[in-house]
């Protein structure tokens, strides 16, 4: 985990990423996009790092610099900007058309990524039972604590009041079979 001037450790962290290639190359990514729940386009998550992007991340780790050594493209990592472009068509053009591409990457830090239940924060208010149609979700106020369940994460039905994925969580005082489903995007890493 990066850590910021004070020795403080952030959640998160950006970094640039240049890939260049010839003109018969891919750019070596399968990636979807991310919106918020108002629709705005966020970026584009990472969903698979094929050969050629591969090969870059090879090179990066073969110099081992310090600077850049956390700088290789992981599934997961969220692509927010692409040569300057920030906009979903934009960002599409410059991975389909550009041999050069210098990537503004965010990337989710949480110390351990294989753990099945992370601790999670609410950033959002989400009255589960009154915004969404059927029953089994969880009620939680913006300051909250709670666990997910990693693997249930699945992608919302067309009933949900959120269009981003939603997850299975528990507050940290119940039991799990005591929780219920909410939408990640009210979350945040712990």
């Amino acid at each position: 985990m990066s850590e910021n001037a004070n020795g403080e450790k952030k959640a998160s962290f950006e970094f640039p990423f240049e890939l260049r290639r010839s003109a018969d190359e891919t750019v070596g990514l399968h990636y979807r996009p991310i919106c918020r729940t108002d629709n705005s386009f966020v970026g584009f998550e990472v969903t698979d790092v094929l050969y050629s992007a591969q090969r870059q991340n090879e090179v990066l780790r073969r110099y081992c610099v310090s600077e850049i050594q956390d700088q290789t493209l992981k599934k997961g990592d969220i692509i927010m900007a692409i040569n300057g472009k920030k906009t979903q068509s934009a960002m599409t053009h410059e991975l389909q058309a550009s041999l050069e591409l210098y990537m503004r990457v965010w990337r989710d830090t949480l110390e351990d990524k294989d753990d099945p239940t992370p601790l999670m924060y609410v950033v959002s208010d989400y009255a589960g039972t009154a915004v969404e149609k059927e029953g089994g979700y969880l009620t939680v106020a913006k300051g909250m604590q709670i666990r997910v369940q990693r693997d249930t994460r699945a992608p919302p039905e067309e009933t949900n009041a959120h269009r981003c994925d939603y997850i299975w969580g528990w507050l940290l005082d119940k039991k799990v079979h005591e929780g219920g489903w909410l939408p990640v995007d009210v979350l945040a890493a712990g």
